[in-house]
């Protein structure tokens, strides 16, 4: 999957900081229903909630999906909306879509804002720190703040990118390796062999820690965040 590099679509700290690669999701705790939510959705981005992972990838592209707690399971996503480039991840829950996190820079936070406002009207619940669209039986809660799930989102979404180039970085190496065997296979001159070889070594160490810092900045990147659940599943 090509997720979309964080140092661009979210605005950088001051400092840097490190998280651990995994999501995990958590529970609201909040169970009464509150009415008058008539723009409450049954679908996120055409995919209805409780349908499958195929029904979802029919609405919109799926990146790299792994299995989490139990019956969990998760998949990246990537989409554009406003003009505004998100990311983040669609949630099954014993093969059934129930939730999505998003992720978007800290800086359109109010544009987010305000393109949920004008889709699912003004929200009827102002928890801390948060703005929420409470439903029957779909809730829609937006960060006011940073939120540290979403920072947790960023590093999982920053190791995908980090085994990316890792990937990218063994394959250039095996090419530069096989063109190396192939020129030996002419000529014969071992000691060419050996340079063209000691040089793909030192181009896939160099790849690696350029990976590595590309991992530390990825994951110091700061975005806002707003999930969309079905409220059993919180």
């Amino acid at each position: 999957m090509k997720v979309p590099p964080l140092l661009t679509l979210c605005s950088m700290p001051s400092r840097a900081f490190l998280i651990a690669p995994m999501l995990i999701s958590f529970r609201l705790g909040y169970t009464q229903s509150i009415p008058g939510w008539s723009q409450e959705p049954d679908a996120f981005r055409d995919a209805k909630f409780r349908s499958t992972e195929e029904a979802v990838r029919s609405a919109f592209a799926l990146g790299k999906c792994e299995s989490l707690n139990g019956a969990e399971r998760s998949c990246d996503f990537n989409f554009q909306a406003g003009g505004i480039s998100m990311t983040g991840r669609v949630i099954f829950w014993s093969g059934a879509f129930v939730q999505a996190d998003v992720l978007f820079s800290a800086a359109n936070r109010q544009a987010v804002k305000d393109l949920l406002i004008e889709r699912y009207g003004e929200p009827n619940m102002r928890p801390e720190n948060f703005i929420r669209w409470r439903g029957n039986a779909v809730s829609v809660d937006f960060a006011e703040t940073q939120h540290p799930e979403a920072a947790e989102l960023v590093g999982h979404l920053a190791t995908i990118l980090y085994e990316d180039l890792l990937e990218r970085a063994l394959q250039r190496w095996k090419l530069r390796t096989q063109a190396a065997l192939k020129i030996f296979s002419i000529n014969f001159n071992r000691y060419d062999l050996e340079i063209a070889k000691q040089k793909a070594d030192r181009e896939y160490e160099r790849d690696k820690r350029d990976a590595e810092s590309k991992l530390q900045a990825y994951r110091s990147a700061q975005c806002g965040s707003f999930r969309i659940s079905l409220n059993e599943y919180l």
